[in-house]
């Protein structure tokens, strides 16, 4: 299995610190946010990583090299304008290739969700994949999906809403109707559900894994199942 992280962002509220160095090499706890994920993805056996970047290219690059002193092989998808998040994927696909479902990870979280056992996951067939998502934080009030039984649904006022948590399992075959070339994740999400001429087999095709049960802190920076932190 392969696993994509994302990391082309700077996040301007963090422009002191980004106008430097990219996001991802950002240190926290001793460590740059994205080589959490690269130790965990290793550890997990998911060795193939596809990160696409664009801001201060060259320095992640140069920092991560092809990662095998993480005992990882590192590819890159470098973007000359940003593409958004399902941009990205979509460009990136060549790298990822267009049969197998693939981890999916934001580099601007850190995390102990056992990304090991979400990878170990059954993607039935008419379905599309497996995402997490947590209790909204107070920036994002209004979130992202709703949840029927363990099914995402597009969200309602009359149905508590969710956040997407950036950590997926999903099949390429998610982009297969997409055709524009910059556009967050969520919009092939979105399509995925609503969409009626697909709704047999997309309808129900994304499935959450987990949400926090615990939604007593909702603030900027909260833990969510013991294992997100959002940065």
């Amino acid at each position: 299995m392969k696993a994509m992280l994302l990391a082309v962002g700077r996040r301007s509220r963090l422009k002191l610190l980004t106008n430097t160095i990219p996001k991802p090499l950002i240190t926290i706890q001793g460590k740059p946010l994205i080589i959490w994920h690269i130790e965990a993805l290793a550890r997990a056996h998911i060795t193939e990583l596809i990160i696409n970047c664009f801001w201060l290219s060259q320095v992640l690059k140069s920092y991560l090299k092809n990662g095998q002193a993480w005992g990882v092989n590192i590819h890159y998808s470098e973007e000359t304008v940003r593409l958004g998040t399902g941009g990205g994927i979509k460009k990136a696909l060549p790298l990822l290739g267009y049969q197998e479902p693939f981890l999916l990870i934001s580099s601007d979280i850190t995390t102990n969700y056992p990304l090991d056992q979400l990878a170990k996951k059954k993607i039935p067939t008419q379905r599309l994949g497996h995402i997490v998502c947590i209790h909204n934080l107070s920036y994002h009030a209004q979130g992202d999906y709703g949840l029927h039984q363990t099914f995402v649904q597009l969200k309602s006022p009359t149905r508590e809403s969710f956040t997407f948590a950036s950590i997926a399992l999903i099949k390429p075959t998610l982009f297969e109707h997409i055709s524009d070339d910059i556009f967050p994740i969520t919009v092939p999400f979105d399509q995925a559900i609503h969409k009626k001429n697909y709704q047999e087999r997309f309808s129900q095709g994304i499935i959450v894994m987990s949400t926090s049960q615990n939604d007593s802190n909702k603030r900027d920076k909260i833990e969510i199942l013991d294992s997100l932190r959002v940065i």
